[in-house]
């Protein structure tokens, strides 16, 4: 419940924030706060200082955090896809991606992996390793892939409509 009660009272004004600040800095810096507090619960659960208003708080915070991500990454789409008649099929994908991880992909593998992170074995720390590296590579994808603010700037990678080509910085 706690991480739901962002999503219909934030959703319009992280919109907002989202639209008047550089889109990708928030989802860089939404992304960063995701993987710190889930980091920062896992610690938590380890030492066994876990209370319930803790958990409340980093649902609360997660959930405040997808909302500006969620928001940052539509709105970054254009940026990124500059021919408009590949705009739409990338939202497609954008969407079926969210969609397929929440709901049919997702819920198995946290729940494989929340079975295997009780049992106490030689592969533990790489199981949290390996669910946490992934979040430092996003951030700087989400910073050099889309163009900044609308400008033709581009890092690493530009979408165009005839091919893919590779930028410098």
């Amino acid at each position: 419940m706690a991480a739901t009660i962002p999503w219909p009272v934030f959703s319009l004004h992280a919109g907002a924030i989202v639209d008047r600040h550089n889109k990708r800095v928030i989802a860089a810096a939404m992304d960063l706060i995701l993987g710190v507090v889930t980091i920062g619960i896992v610690i938590s659960i380890w030492a066994d200082w876990v209370r319930l208003a803790l958990l409340y708080v980093t649902a609360l915070l997660i959930g405040f955090a997808e909302v500006l991500l969620s928001n940052a990454a539509q709105a970054l789409l254009p940026l990124v896809v500059t021919d408009p008649d590949a705009l739409e099929r990338a939202n497609e994908w954008q969407l079926s991606v969210e969609v397929v991880g929440q709901s049919s992909v997702g819920p198995p593998v946290g729940a494989f992996l929340f079975r295997r992170s009780g049992q106490r074995t030689v592969h533990h720390r790489w199981d949290l390793i390996l669910r946490f590296a992934p979040w430092p590579f996003v951030s700087a994808l989400l910073i050099c892939v889309a163009p900044a603010q609308g400008r033709s700037r581009c890092c690493l990678l530009k979408i165009d409509s005839t091919k893919r080509q590779r930028c410098s910085v």
